[in-house]
């Protein structure tokens, strides 16, 4: 049995959403280091705004190429690498005061305070 037009339209629109990624992750180069990588280890980094989807639900859903476009506004192209390194910036820099679901525990906040105690040290 045959797709119907509706689930032949979804497919194209998804795969073009796809696509389109694709191409933005492969032609921009990495904010940070400005190297250009296959878009496979290229990462869309949220930094503006408040996050309301992930991209890669954007592209699965059947929502229109505008919300995908508008997420899309709010993200650096980044490296794996320097994504990662982000991310361990914001997360090992960030106190319990600004962000409680980050630091659930007093250990982990202590274990941090010593991570910041060690790097002072040695710096």
């Amino acid at each position: 049995m045959g797709q119907t037009s509706t689930q032949l339209n979804y497919h194209r629109r998804r795969e073009a959403k796809r696509k389109y990624v694709q191409k933005l992750k492969a032609e921009t180069p990495c904010a940070d280091c400005g190297q250009k990588y296959h878009f496979s280890v290229m990462d869309l980094d949220h930094v503006r705004g408040r996050k309301r989807y992930s991209i890669g639900k954007l592209v699965a859903s059947n929502l229109s190429l505008k919300y995908l476009l508008e997420e899309l506004e709010n993200c650096e192209v980044v490296c794996s690498n320097c994504h990662r390194i982000r991310t361990f910036s914001r997360k090992v820099w960030m106190t319990r005061e600004n962000h409680p679901k980050r630091i659930r525990n007093t250990n982990a906040r202590s274990d941090i305070i010593e991570l910041e105690r060690m790097m002072d040290s040695s710096a």
